[in-house]
């Protein structure tokens, strides 16, 4: 049974990485679109003014 889950993995093993890179590109993408709690505070304390 150990067998075929390490033989599976690795028959996958690129598409695996692929969709790993692309998650973490999104969620690079999707941070820095997104302000961060602490700048949505100081601005809303502030003004904007950093």
């Amino acid at each position: 049974m150990f067998i075929l889950h390490w033989l599976n993995y690795h028959d996958h093993f690129r598409e695996i990485r692929q969709q790993i890179s692309e998650d973490e590109a999104f969620a690079m993408e999707m941070k820095a679109k997104t302000t961060s709690l602490l700048q949505q505070k100081l601005k809303e304390r502030y003004g904007g003014v950093n």
